[in-house]
């Protein structure tokens, strides 16, 4: 969480960034130091490039639950494996 010291409370990915906002937070930092790291803009920038350690990144409470990042590959094996299970025990049930 940062921008509790703006009163303006944000949830967002613990980053190298975002620590070093936090850290500027803790140690005082005004509105005017802190707006030209929180700035949407520079979000955009960092949305479109793909550098995450470049601004503040949002997100939800779900960000805690992420324990792996799994490829492209084993989502599609998953989703496979998982739908010939399905057919399988509709197969079981009499069910084509």
């Amino acid at each position: 969480m940062i921008e509790r010291s703006i009163k303006n409370a944000a949830r967002v990915m613990k980053t190298e960034f975002s620590l070093r906002v936090l850290e500027m937070e803790e140690k005082g930092a005004t509105l005017e130091e802190l707006l030209p790291l929180i700035s949407g803009e520079r979000a955009k920038r960092s949305y479109i490039s793909g550098d995450v350690n470049d601004a503040v990144i949002a997100c939800g409470q779900v960000v805690g639950l992420i324990r792996d990042i799994p490829s492209v590959k084993e989502i599609i094996d998953g989703i496979i494996s998982e739908a010939k299970l399905i057919g399988q025990r509709l197969h079981n049930m009499g069910i084509s």
